[in-house]
């Protein structure tokens, strides 16, 4: 198994320890410098006040770092709408936060934007159905070698890794 994919698997695998043991439907991430999710209202690409705090605390983190990380954007949407529509509002989401990032002093070329649409919901809902814990943009870190490196030796000592 490639060092990536034993960092994902490290990260699902502290996400769903996290989520079980807080009873939180909240998406999770290992943390890494800059890790977020930002929240949306229903329908809306907009940034609301608590999105742009924590959009701040990640370009600080990153830029803090000198700004040689790359950001992975992930848009996602409810199940409110045709699939097709929440897959265009997932993208305008994830752009959103592109473009508040880049104003913010993060490098265009360090953020890759990807959209889920309804396909990856943090609560399972019938069609049509409206989740506002659905509608998020996760920000995460593309790790580096060395940051790869570091979460298996801390896997290996018997370290807790750390959830957001």
């Amino acid at each position: 198994m490639s060092a990536a994919l034993r960092l994902l698997a490290l990260r699902f695998a502290a996400a769903a320890a996290a989520l079980a043991s807080a009873g939180n439907p909240a998406p999770a991430a290992a943390c890494v410098a800059g890790s977020a999710v930002v929240r949306f209202d229903a329908g809306s690409a907009e940034l609301g006040p608590e999105a742009r705090a924590r959009l701040d605390a990640a370009a600080s983190s990153l830029l803090g770092q000198g700004g040689s990380g790359r950001l992975r954007l992930i848009g996602h949407a409810d199940r409110a709408g045709s699939a097709a529509d929440n897959l265009r509002l997932s993208r305008r989401r994830a752009e959103a936060v592109r473009d508040y990032l880049a104003a913010h002093g993060v490098p265009l070329g360090a953020i890759d934007v990807a959209a889920a649409g309804e396909a990856a919901p943090t609560v399972a809902t019938p069609d049509g159905a409206a989740e506002p814990r659905n509608r998020f943009v996760e920000v995460r870190p593309l790790p580096g070698d060395e940051d790869i490196a570091r979460r298996e030796a801390d896997i290996r000592a018997g370290r807790p890794i750390p959830v957001c």
